[in-house]
């Protein structure tokens, strides 16, 4: 019996030692201009450093008072823009929500590589993830050049 243990142990180990490493990278953005926040969060995770799920948060929140006075008209347009982007693909989700009594306009979009095609990616304007066999340190490296702070 304390043999068994040990071989349990011994595979345990091994499986959890070898090439099956699942890390996560999350970077985040905030910027203000012309009346409107703009707050960012993007989570990558990899899986033997692949690209495996990517989701994606933005919330847009108006400041001014000229913004406010003007929210309904500023969604309309966000709406217009993404809802047509929207599907019934469990692997390629995105959502909006709109809190007017907030000012703030969230997008999400969540992807899964393993079960999108290029051409769904294409549709979306994120090509450049079809090919997923890229390093958790250059992503990190490319969001940082680009203003996110990454961990």
């Amino acid at each position: 019996m304390k043999n068994k243990k040990i071989f349990i142990l011994l595979i345990t180990l091994i499986i959890l030692s070898t090439g099956c490493s699942k890390k996560s990278l999350a970077c985040t953005s905030s910027n203000k201009n012309n009346g409107i926040s703009v707050n960012q969060k993007i989570t990558f995770n990899f899986y033997n450093n692949k690209i495996k799920k990517i989701y994606y948060n933005v919330d847009t929140i108006g400041q001014s008072k000229n913004i406010k006075n003007n929210w309904d008209m500023i969604a309309n347009e966000l709406d217009n823009k993404y809802n047509q982007y929207q599907n019934d693909n469990p692997n390629l989700k995105l959502s909006t929500n709109n809190k007017t009594n907030k000012y703030t306009y969230n997008l999400s979009i969540f992807i899964n590589l393993d079960n999108v095609t290029s051409d769904e990616l294409k549709d979306l304007q994120l090509s450049s993830l079809s090919n997923n066999k890229v390093k958790m340190e250059d992503v990190k490296k490319d969001f940082q050049k680009n203003g996110y702070k990454c961990k």
